[in-house]
């Protein structure tokens, strides 16, 4: 779920959930205590292995589900689990760790990507990046002034202030010749040419969607989200047809096969979400106060006009739950957990679980 402009798509941030049980639709979300800490990892996807970073005593280390320390904190900096392990960083170095706290790849990075991405991640040395596998083995060199995430056999990097696409073997399949270009997903990656223009290329080079697009979002079942010249949002299938029109305001990621939607009428703003397939309303909402937030899991926490907070949760089947406490920010679903700050200096939260 990539966005263009060099930027991960932001999924997270808003609020969430209450501290009894609330069932509708057959689900039912409960929440746990309040627990305390001197701040969390906000910046990748919560509870990726039920286990999230945090600091305590001026240190990192992982506390999970429960708001038991799991692995303790003795690091400068850790980052969430993804293919079962995590970024630390230590003694001003990176390196990483498995769920039992156990050094797989030992400190030795000037700094990394701060997740795995399909068994790899970016890692750098000195001042050149590289990609290494989670054994540590740099399969790609490092020789390049960035790297991005693999997928589809292939990983962008940039050489000569451009950017192409390497395989495993080093192989430079697709030249540099990009402003900036994001990871393969579904045989497709987004490029950006120096004029501004986005479009998309396949694993051999060739245009698939002409470079005349503002922004995009990485492909997921066949289907993406872009916008167009005049700032519009719309959704295009593989083929760059475009099936939800070029119409919207904004627009989040997909999500369980929906994408949210805000639009600008005379009479104030639309919200709603659409079926990505089809383009068709799946339901429609009151305004929100804030950009909405995708699906995951089956839901969407949703903050109500002028309210400040997020106190409300949607389900795919436009089923609305009110919650009974108010929170700050809200960190999304990720199997069937999410996180809710209670507090603006994001030093308190709660763990929400889907039941």
């Amino acid at each position: 779920m990539k966005k263009f402009v060099k930027v991960l798509a932001s999924l997270a941030v808003a609020t969430t959930i209450a501290g009894q049980s609330v069932s509708a639709s057959a689900v039912s979300i409960s929440e746990s205590p309040t627990y305390k800490v001197q701040a969390y990892d906000y910046e990748t996807a919560p509870f990726g292995e039920k286990l999230i970073a945090v600091k305590k005593d001026g240190k990192w280390g992982f506390m999970n589900v429960s708001g038991k320390m799991a692995i303790k904190a003795t690091y400068d900096r850790t980052y969430n689990f993804s293919n079962g392990l995590a970024a630390v960083k230590k003694n001003g170095k990176w390196g990483f760790i498995n769920k039992n706290g156990k050094e797989v790849i030992k400190p030795q990075f000037t700094t990394t990507a701060k997740q795995f991405e399909n068994g790899y991640v970016a890692a750098k040395k000195g001042s050149k990046w590289g990609l290494i596998s989670k054994t540590g083995k740099a399969v790609v060199p490092f020789n390049y002034q960035e790297v991005g995430e693999y997928g589809d056999g292939l990983v962008n990097v940039k050489q000569g202030n451009k950017y192409g696409y390497v395989n495993l073997k080093n192989q430079m399949v697709i030249k540099p010749q990009y402003q900036y270009a994001i990871q393969f997903t579904e045989g497709l990656a987004g490029v950006l040419d120096f004029k501004g223009n986005v479009g998309t290329i396949n694993k051999a080079g060739k245009t698939i969607i002409p470079v005349k697009y503002k922004d995009f979002y990485n492909y997921e079942n066949g289907y993406a989200v872009m916008q167009d010249a005049k700032g519009l949002y719309g959704v295009v299938n593989k083929a760059g047809k475009v099936v939800v029109p070029f119409k919207y305001d904004s627009m989040t990621v997909q999500g369980n096969g929906i994408v949210g939607y805000t639009k600008d009428t005379k009479n104030g703003i639309d919200s709603g979400y659409l079926n990505i397939k089809t383009g068709k309303e799946a339901f429609s909402m009151t305004p929100t106060n804030s950009d909405l937030m995708p699906f995951t899991d089956g839901l969407a926490f949703y903050s109500a006009m002028g309210t400040g907070v997020i106190q409300y949760v949607y389900t795919t089947a436009g089923k609305k739950i009110k919650l009974k406490n108010k929170y700050t920010q809200v960190m999304y679903f990720n199997n069937g957990y999410a996180l809710g700050a209670v507090d603006y200096s994001m030093k308190k939260f709660k763990v929400l679980k889907k039941n």
